[in-house]
């Protein structure tokens, strides 16, 4: 059975809004070949929480990844993401 990956959290500001970015894993359709999601969440909760894959070439752990990706790379990334459905 494997062992559950611990999500990482790092803040990082856009036009003067502070974010939370979650890295966590994400199996999708492939066990075998998981991503790594990144879910992007307003403290304030004026927007919706978003979400997008780490794109190739990044760490694949959370930990690393929460460490090596940059600012600016977090924010093209948000840019890019989709609102998250809620299952409420």
């Amino acid at each position: 059975m494997p062992r559950k990956v611990r999500p990482a959290k790092r803040e990082f500001e856009v036009n003067g809004r502070k974010w939370l970015a979650e890295f966590t894993m994400h199996a999708g359709t492939d066990r075998q070949a998981p991503n790594l999601m990144v879910i992007f969440r307003d403290p304030v909760r004026a927007v919706p929480d978003r979400y997008n894959t780490l794109p190739a070439g990044k760490p694949k752990m959370p930990k690393e990844a929460a460490k090596q990706v940059t600012d600016d790379e977090l924010r093209a990334l948000l840019q890019r993401s989709v609102a998250m459905k809620r299952l409420t």
